[in-house]
């Protein structure tokens, strides 16, 4: 959403505040909750043969694993979704506004379809299993169970090994030069008839 008011990345202040202070205290958030949490709550329960060699201890505490799912699996995942509907919203909102600056239209574009490629593959992959997980929460189905942990675990390792294939797709520079180094080149027949 900054690429559209970048008048509050102007100065440094503003760029620590709402550039770089959210990204640094969500990456410490989460260093820090998993650390102290897979730490601090050892227990003996490795199975070898389970995803992951079983769960971690925290989650056999029901009250610790629930807030781990909502807040650090779900909610981001549903903040993405909003957010990108949202921007979808404002980036149609703002076309119709630019018109008469289509410089500064087509810049934000590149980066906004490049984004949302992002989002969609992320998306398409948390989804089902984030739902599929609060079904098998708040119900005792245990093939549902076996299914989450079995194969739809292994799904969420697409969305990290295709974000930099999506982008990579979706750059146009990258398009463009791409292009231009496989078009071939086109020799006029005449002059090499008559050579």
């Amino acid at each position: 959403m900054l690429v559209f008011y970048p008048h509050y990345l102007r100065s440094k202040r503003q760029k620590i505040l709402f550039h770089y202070s959210p990204i640094i205290i969500s990456n410490l958030y989460i260093i820090i909750f998993y650390a102290v949490n897979i730490i601090m709550l050892s227990c003996e329960t490795v199975e070898y043969h389970r995803h992951l060699c079983g769960e971690v201890c925290f989650e056999s505490i029901w009250g610790l694993s629930t807030f781990n799912w909502f807040f650090n699996l779900l909610l981001p995942v549903f903040i993405i979704i909003f957010g990108s509907s949202i921007l979808i919203i404002k980036v149609l909102w703002t076309r119709r506004k630019m018109q008469r600056n289509l410089r500064n239209w087509s810049k934000n574009w590149k980066m906004i379809i490049q984004l949302l490629g992002i989002t969609v593959v992320y998306t398409l992959v948390w989804l089902p299993l984030s739902i599929v997980s609060l079904i098998s929460m708040f119900m005792e189905n245990e093939p549902l169970e076996l299914i989450v942990d079995d194969y739809m675990y292994y799904l969420t390792y697409i969305a990290d090994m295709s974000a930099p294939i999506v982008a990579f797709v979706f750059s146009p520079e990258i398009n463009r030069r791409l292009r231009n180094r496989v078009q071939p080149s086109v020799t006029n027949i005449g002059s090499t008839a008559t050579g």
